[in-house]
């Protein structure tokens, strides 16, 4: 019997470990963050996100109910009165937070095995293959512009990338086991970064043929700490990059990377440079431009929504031109191209629907809200703000507010991080009291909606936080 509560009792334990599990996986696993969160009593059990059970969760899950079987025997071996045990169950249980580091510290050597097998395997895999690999990273665009490069490769030759927003090692190895194929001619490779020799590990993993560096911003400035130092991290693609690289002169810090490149180069986005755009017009069935490169001229029409879409074509088209795709097969592909999903997606029905959930940037919330005062109707705006931009967080989320206010008539504002720049910045800026509401979840956000919206609206959905950011 003895060994049944023990059985029970653990088993009880590791369901509310999952709890502290989902955490840990919101934060990526990163001891520090995670127990700062403890510390401040800081938990996340909102609906937003649910834990997902990849292969190191199953694991973790496991070793903490392994850890827990142990602590609990012990407990009944050595302890037989009740009120003793009682008291010491109820610490268990209290501690638990703990536990689920606990067993996860136990569990790195084996992950940090996993891991080094799993980069080798895609690393074999990947020097076996002749594709020529295109690496694309920046602070913002990256995604929109690998799949519009995709799709207009895609037209003449066989390309993979990888999907979604993978942008670290590991999801680079998935797509090279999962999806790469030996017919491929290209591999386009999508670079993110949160500390200084991330981009240097992966291009020289990846042994990177040519590259893209999209806008330089303020993104992850609170793990960077200086805009220099994101620069510097992006530079690292060029220092492991003998290859033609495009860059987009929209940002001053893209511009600084052009100058210190030494190798073969093209910049792209302005005026007379090697690819730009001209006579650009847009509205909400999308943009009529004409495409400049190396100065030959061609008309062309996206669906895709906002100028720094044209941008990200401009950008794209200039890599493909480089790589061999014609003028004429550049511009067919960009009359079909479909948008990346959550980033500028318009959905279309009673009422209009931007979803550009997956920008969380300065420059892409102010293109966002350029493209929304394109629509007739009354304009929702919903969104937490932005986040990891340091010290000027709270300057930009207010200067954010003064912005949706002179394009919106209503405001919702989710969670409570930048709530109350956002609310000073939207009143501020002239926008009643009375049109701005609040939600800490999407269940109020969709009662807010369903109290708020007619036919004929359009609806703002700007950026989305995890659980783990009130």
């Amino acid at each position: 019997m003895k060994y049944l509560y023990v059985f029970l009792l653990s088993l009880c334990l590791t369901f509310v470990n999952l709890l502290y599990i989902k955490n840990f996986q919101l934060e990526n696993y990163r001891i520090k963050n995670y127990l700062k969160n403890i510390l401040k009593l800081n938990y996340c059990f909102g609906n937003k996100n649910n834990l997902k059970y990849t292969k190191r969760a199953k694991r973790t899950i496991f070793l903490c109910f392994f850890c827990n079987y142990l602590l609990f025997l012990f407990i009944f071996i050595f302890f037989d009165k009740l009120s003793i045990l009682l008291l010491l169950t109820f610490f268990v249980f209290l501690l638990s937070p703990f536990y689920v580091c606990l067993a996860f510290l136990f569990s790195l050597p084996i992950e940090n095995f996993i891991k080094c097998q799993y980069i080798k395997k895609a690393k074999k895999k990947l020097e076996k293959m002749k594709c020529k690999k295109i690496a694309i990273t920046g602070s913002y665009g990256k995604t929109s512009t690998k799949d519009i490069l995709y799709q207009i490769l895609k037209t003449e030759f066989d390309v993979c990338k990888t999907a979604k927003s993978f942008n670290t090692p590991m999801g680079v190895c998935k797509t090279i086991l999962e999806e790469l194929k030996e017919t491929d001619d290209f591999f386009i490779v999508e670079m993110g970064a949160r500390h200084s020799g991330d981009i240097d590990f992966l291009s020289k993993f990846v042994k990177v043929d040519f590259g893209i560096i999209t806008p330089i911003g303020n993104c992850h400035l609170q793990t960077f700490g200086t805009i220099e130092k994101i620069e510097d991290t992006k530079y690292e693609l060029c220092e492991n990059t003998r290859g033609v690289i495009v860059f987009n002169g929209r940002s001053k810090s893209t511009k600084k990377l052009y100058r210190r490149y030494p190798y073969k180069k093209f910049l792209v986005c302005e005026k007379d440079s090697f690819a730009f755009a001209t006579k650009v017009e847009t509205s909400v069935l999308g943009s009529n431009f004409i495409l400049v490169v190396d100065g030959k001229e061609v008309d062309c029409q996206t669906n895709l929504l906002g100028e720094a879409n044209v941008d990200n074509i401009v950008v794209a088209s200039a890599m493909a031109y480089v790589l061999g795709v014609s003028l004429f097969g550049i511009k067919k592909a960009i009359k079909n191209l479909r948008p990346s999903p959550h980033r500028l997606e318009l959905i279309r029905g009673r009422v209009n629907i931007i979803d550009d959930s997956y920008n969380s940037n300065f420059a892409g919330f102010e293109e966002a809200l350029k493209v929304l005062s394109t629509f007739s109707g009354r304009k929702i705006v919903v969104s937490p703000g932005i986040v990891e931009t340091g010290d000027k967080q709270r300057e930009e989320n207010y200067q954010i507010g003064k912005e949706i206010a002179s394009v919106a008539d209503f405001f919702v504002i989710m969670n409570e991080t930048n709530s109350k720049n956002l609310l000073k910045g939207a009143l501020d800026g002239g926008l009643k009291r009375e049109k701005i509401f609040f939600a800490k979840s999407r269940k109020e956000q969709k009662q807010a909606l369903k109290e708020l919206v007619l036919n004929g609206d359009n609806i703002l959905f700007e950026n989305d936080f995890p659980d783990n950011i009130r």
